[in-house]
């Protein structure tokens, strides 16, 4: 990607392309103006899109299309400090047009106009630099985006996640649950939240999933290469994952092995590394990389 902004950071334009290794990829354009209250955001993007839907226990219909995405947002965050702890409402209110094209014969070229709104609730308690995660606190999200054509789509979507103290200093235990209701037979919007770690091109109606991780701390070399590389953390993280895809239900266990660096000398850390993990329903292991740039 690349990004532009103004001094104040009032005025950021970022542009570029994803890449997902399991869904198709897309190039995409964002903007966020922030000079006023509220603060309104704009995101064009173009991707192919391909899904499978079950149509019933023995055929499975692969659908394929292109399309072009608009977005516009506008959020009324509030943000308030209470000695040790951080408190963020953040409403936003969203309008949408999807634009389907290029689609093969079982998927009908059209565009959607969508209205919906977000609510994000945080409090938790103020991190230390070493802290992987708040000690105490939660998150929680809710959004929902309907359309507003005849042959109606919507998706709800909703995670809440807990802060607690692990058994050491700096560790950290998280408990995230989450629901996504989505409309395959008419229109499927792209998943809002995550679901079970190594299941893929799943595309359910209802989904409700829980997720248990461990965030455990290794130790800090704060050593490395001067001006290449520099290692701030190492760490592991634990987990068991557990979801109900339209009622059929799929787990996976693991871990993730994680390094925190800066690179040729940049002050923005960066966490890479890899997960492997197993799928017991599926007699399956799965590993996967890890990249994440904390701005």
């Amino acid at each position: 990607s690349i990004m532009s902004q103004n001094l104040l950071s009032s005025s950021v334009l970022e542009a570029g392309f994803l890449y997902n290794i399991h869904e198709k990829n897309k190039l995409y354009a964002h903007y966020t103006y922030s000079g006023f209250y509220p603060i309104f955001e704009t995101t064009i993007n173009y991707r192919p899109r391909k899904i499978n839907r079950d149509l019933d226990s023995n055929i499975v219909q692969y659908l394929n299309w292109d399309e072009v995405n608009f977005e516009q947002k506008i959020s009324l965050p509030f943000t308030w400090v209470n000695r040790n702890m951080y408190n963020n409402i953040n409403l936003a209110f969203y309008y949408t047009l999807n634009n389907i094209i290029n689609a093969d014969r079982s998927v009908r070229q059209t565009t959607y106009n969508s209205l919906g709104y977000q609510a994000t609730f945080t409090h938790h308690t103020a991190m230390a630099q070493n802290d992987m995660f708040p000690r105490w606190g939660f998150i929680a999200d809710f959004k929902w985006l309907n359309t507003l054509t005849s042959d109606n789509a919507h998706i709800f979507a909703s995670s809440a996640r807990v802060f607690f103290p692990g058994f050491a200093r700096n560790h950290s235990f998280t408990l995230t649950a989450s629901t996504q209701l989505n409309t395959p037979e008419t229109y499927y919007f792209p998943n809002e939240i995550d679901f079970v770690r190594g299941i893929y091109n799943m595309y359910p109606k209802e989904f409700y999933g829980l997720l248990a991780s461990y965030h455990l701390p290794l130790f800090y070399p704060d050593s490395g290469i001067p001006g290449y590389l520099y290692i701030t953390r190492l760490a592991t993280r634990p987990f068991y994952n557990v979801g109900s895809y339209d009622k059929n239900i799929y787990s996976s266990f693991g871990t993730d092995m994680e390094a925190r660096v800066h690179i040729l000398g940049m002050t923005v850390p960066i966490d890479t590394g890899f997960r492997i993990g197993y799928i017991p329903e599926k007699e399956d292991w799965f590993a996967s990389f890890i990249f994440n740039i904390d701005l």
